[in-house]
């Protein structure tokens, strides 16, 4: 499975499916969120289906998700539901008869940010209720993931201790490689400090027009190069 097709069918979700992150990330629309979710994981559960049957080692194959501005929403929120979905041992959404969504996060190897709006959509939709308020903490914690610095359950005052995480799945997501790409000139984007994300996998890139800087990342050889050494060696 090449990183072209993957990126591929990234880029595409965020320009034909451009209102999923604010209808799925918004509490007030839990209703519509299976929806929603159901169809970003079309983007991802084929690859891993068709990666799985064109490799001689079905077991060690690895996808390497690549996504630009509104499709690092789309796809940090794909892989997120997949976890969600592995914590009860439930199936990935999508297409029929879908596979384990564990067997999806074991095959989950890394996720390339660039241009992403993240920090900015979970700064206008994170949760402001009391620690106290249980379920809500827990639904806001579930939609904006599994990578969130310090979720809303963990806060002093939470009336319960956070519930742990089976070591399996523990595993998987700290085997999930993230680096995200940002540039102080682009006003879309911006370093990810609401997300657990090492200072090592943030690379800021000094591009020189405003705001015309969100689409230099796709003629910048430097970050293909530090992408291609941190997730494809």
């Amino acid at each position: 499975m090449s990183l072209i097709k993957c990126l591929a069918s990234i880029i595409l979700s965020a320009m034909t499916l451009p209102t999923l992150h604010s209808q799925a990330r918004c509490p007030g629309n839990i209703a519509s969120l299976p929806f929603h979710l159901a169809q970003r994981s079309r983007i991802i559960v084929p690859l891993v289906i068709n990666g799985q049957a064109e490799t001689d080692t079905p077991a060690t194959f690895e996808l390497v998700i690549a996504a630009h501005s509104l499709g690092t929403v789309i796809a940090y929120d794909t892989i997120n539901d997949h976890f969600n979905r592995a914590r009860i041992g439930a199936p990935a959404a999508g297409p029929d008869q879908p596979p384990p969504a564990m067997d999806v996060c074991s095959h989950l190897r890394g996720l390339l940010t660039f241009g992403s709006p993240l920090n900015k959509v979970y700064y206008f939709f994170r949760d402001r209720s009391a620690p106290e308020a249980l379920l809500r903490s827990q639904i806001v914690d579930g939609l904006h993931g599994f990578r969130l610095l310090v979720p809303n359950a963990e806060l002093p005052g939470a009336p319960l201790e956070p519930v742990p995480e089976h070591p399996t799945l523990a595993a998987l997501e700290q085997h999930l490689q993230w680096i995200n790409v940002w540039a102080p000139m682009d006003p879309f984007c911006g370093k990810l400090f609401f997300y657990d994300l090492p200072e090592a996998m943030q690379l800021k890139r000094w591009y020189c027009t405003p705001i015309l800087a969100h689409l230099t990342y796709w003629r910048d050889p430097k970050m293909y190069s530090f992408f291609a050494d941190e997730l494809l060696c």
